[in-house]
């Protein structure tokens, strides 16, 4: 299993989110959201375009 982490950076501030994980496993690939994608929606984060 390979896991990776994103994250979405807020311009103003330079804070990071961590928002959300990309898991490979058995030739399957998963995306989930972390908590961070709700907290960064409050500083403009719409989510990742092409995983609406």
């Amino acid at each position: 299993m390979k896991k990776l982490f994103l994250a979405w950076q807020y311009p103003v501030t330079r804070g990071w989110f961590p928002v959300g994980s990309l898991t490979y496993k058995n030739n399957w690939y998963e995306f989930v959201y972390l908590k961070g994608a709700e907290e960064a929606k409050k500083f403009g984060f719409s989510g990742i375009w092409s995983l609406k």
